[in-house]
């Protein structure tokens, strides 16, 4: 079977922390990224264990929001080939909250960016998938993210196989098991369904201008 080898981050080999991180992180160690969706989100972005920022802001005093914090098995240390980050789902629009704006197509079509950086890199990522799916393996509507967590490139194309196809939409936007994958992810009214929105890494060459006219030509599936 086909892997991914793991990599160093290209630009940064010795994973030297960023000044604005550095900064940061005298407020809170877990302070691992910066996530910006524009005029919607501009949020730290946390990584300690999957329930500790659950009630917690990125500063980790108690606030009902929570925080927004990356999966806990999340290897930094090497590049990793996908960011699966969760935050609440808030009536407000706080937090994720402004993920249901991904289910509107004209949004959708006009607002195809977003941007994560870490404490290593910078990363402009555009969103390929939309989906509200479920986490129970018997389900039709079931997606295993644990696959894209793998090196194995078999596993990760049949999960992204399954994402692309829950999609609400039909996307231009062509994905890829080496593409390196960032999933938001947040609770629905049903405890057993989670809305994700779905981005890859902008590939060396490619321009925003051409990526913008291919989301502007997704449509309902």
């Amino acid at each position: 079977m086909s892997h991914l080898e793991k990599c160093s981050y290209p630009y940064n080999p010795y994973r030297t922390i960023d000044a604005r991180f550095a900064k940061l992180r005298r407020q809170n160690a877990d302070i691992i990224g910066w996530l910006k969706i524009d005029e919607m989100l501009d949020e730290a972005v946390v990584q300690r264990d999957n329930d500790y920022y659950l009630d917690r802001d990125y500063r980790g005093y108690h606030n009902v929001n929570g925080a927004i914090f990356l999966e806990q098995t999340c290897d930094l240390s090497t590049r990793p080939y996908t960011y699966l980050i969760y935050g609440h789902n808030m009536k407000s629009g706080a937090m994720f909250g402004c993920l249901r704006n991904y289910e509107n197509l004209t949004f959708c079509r006009i607002n195809p960016f977003i941007t994560f950086d870490t404490l290593y890199e910078e990363g402009r990522y555009v969103v390929f998938a939309v989906a509200t799916v479920s986490l129970d393996a018997s389900s039709w509507r079931f997606v295993d993210f644990t696959k894209l967590h793998l090196s194995v490139v078999a596993y990760r194309q049949n999960a992204l196989n399954a994402l692309v196809q829950q999609s609400k939409y039909i996307s231009r936007i062509g994905v890829l098991p080496q593409d390196q994958l960032l999933l938001l992810v947040t609770c629905v009214d049903d405890d057993a369904e989670r809305r994700v929105v779905a981005a890859r890494r902008i590939r060396e060459g490619e321009s925003e201008d051409e990526l913008l006219r291919l989301s502007a030509k997704t449509n309902l599936r």
